[in-house]
């Protein structure tokens, strides 16, 4: 009779330990909010290890961001992603923070992770695509942009792309998204890729 009536208790005892998990996490939020920036840090890197909760662990890895702390906000974002693997949120968090501190190779691993979860995540698709493209990796971009034109036809940005490999491409109308992209100042690491940017500016469709 007493197995039972033990087992009944085990949703009930799951439901205390719930209420009483978020009860605290509720209140670490609503103590750090009056907080400045290094104590709320301080707080959420003690309560996070101590409660293992996503909110906290989301909330310390942003703090970092704030901070300018990039190398900690991706060591946090690393660590809930052992305790919450392939998260959307914080893989998210992951790849801002690593693309901000140029780590490229990071970047591109949390975005592939996102787009096997979310494969018509375009704004993941397109970030994925334009590291590619600026990078030099063109076979890479060009399957980025085959991927967007399967579920928009006729996006601008990946007709821009595939416009260098065909320049049939090109008469459909160039990316301004993109154009504005390669205009834009984006510092990457000199031993890591060579690019041809300049060749690709340069670059005019024949007229047919």
């Amino acid at each position: 009779m007493k197995r039972p009536f033990l087992i009944s208790l085990i949703p009930f005892l799951i439901f205390l330990l719930s209420s009483c998990f978020t009860s605290r996490t509720d209140r670490t939020l609503a103590l750090a909010g009056r907080m400045d920036l290094q104590d709320r840090i301080a707080l959420y890197e003690e309560e996070a290890e101590k409660t293992g909760d996503f909110k906290l662990y989301y909330n310390l890895a942003y703090s970092y961001i704030q901070a300018g702390k990039l190398e900690d906000a991706e060591r946090i974002a690393d660590d809930a992603l052992l305790l919450f693997p392939d998260n959307y949120r914080m893989l998210s968090l992951k790849a801002y923070a690593a693309r901000e501190n140029g780590n490229l190779a990071e970047y591109e691993k949390a975005l592939i992770k996102i787009l096997k979860q979310v494969p018509a995540d375009m704004e993941k698709r397109k970030l994925l695509m334009e590291l590619y493209f600026k990078t030099g990796f063109t076979k890479k971009a060009e399957g980025q942009a085959y991927s967007i034109l399967y579920y928009y036809p006729d996006d601008e940005d990946a007709l821009f792309i595939l416009s260098f490999k065909d320049g049939f491409y090109s008469l459909l109308g160039p990316g301004k998204e993109i154009r504005k992209l390669l205009e834009a100042e984006i510092p990457l690491p000199e031993k890591l890729f060579e690019t041809e940017i300049g060749k690709r500016r340069a670059f005019k469709a024949p007229v047919i």
